[in-house]
């Protein structure tokens, strides 16, 4: 048998809406007061939203950026912009929008660093390869001012990477000889490079090997 409708359900289903009811009506005062400026207000209303505005700006943030920095930005528009709102219901999705523009904006502000690091790296990598080659012609122009018997071992041994026992069966002479061509060699390349950065110019004197492929003991 059916109950008699004595009209408690409706009461039940006011006794729900009744919460509701004035959840709504103290989230639009805490929003009026908020885009009036109340600090107070502000906050509450960020510390209420800050969670669900944490989980999209992860979904929207760049590798390598701080969730945090753009729960900030996102924070400061909330505190410059609140006021620009029509209600309280309007809030959410204009955060959400907040919150996804401020991870784009991370994201545009990460690549253009990226780039800008790559281009300093390329440029870096220009300069090096410039300062290279000029070491290279440098060390050249030194080698070519030396006499023959320390130009040819070194050659072989730094352009060629020949081993001293290689160069000394190629040049048909003892393996000492060649270490102390070499050693002299790269003495006279020291000191054309000081004289050089003195202004002395080609003071270095090449030496010249004794006809009978021998080093002086001198």
């Amino acid at each position: 048998m059916d109950s008699p409708n004595d009209g408690t359900a409706l009461l039940d289903g006011a006794d729900r809406e009744t919460p509701r009811a004035l959840r709504s009506l103290a989230e639009a005062r805490l929003f009026a007061r908020a885009a009036e400026g109340d600090r107070a207000a502000l906050e509450e209303v960020w510390r209420a939203n800050r969670r669900w505005i944490a989980a999209v700006a992860a979904a929207h943030a760049p590798r390598g950026v701080d969730v945090e920095d753009i729960l900030q930005e996102v924070a400061a528009t909330l505190v410059a912009k609140c006021h620009h709102l029509r209600d309280a219901a309007s809030l959410r999705g204009w955060l959400r929008v907040v919150a996804v523009n401020a991870a784009r904006m991370a994201a545009r502000s990460t690549l253009a660093e990226r780039k800008a690091l790559r281009t300093v790296a390329a440029e870096a990598r220009a300069v090096r390869a410039r300062d290279t080659a000029d070491e290279v012609r440098e060390t050249l122009a030194r080698i070519a001012r030396l006499s023959p018997a320390y130009a040819e071992p070194l050659m072989l041994q730094v352009g060629q990477g020949l081993s001293q026992r290689e160069i000394a069966e190629l040049l048909d002479v003892p393996e000492t000889t060649v270490e102390t061509r070499l050693a002299r060699a790269r003495r006279m390349l020291r000191q054309m490079a000081i004289d050089e950065e003195r202004g002395g110019g080609a003071a270095a004197i090449a030496m010249r090997a004794p006809s009978n492929g021998q080093e002086s003991t001198q």
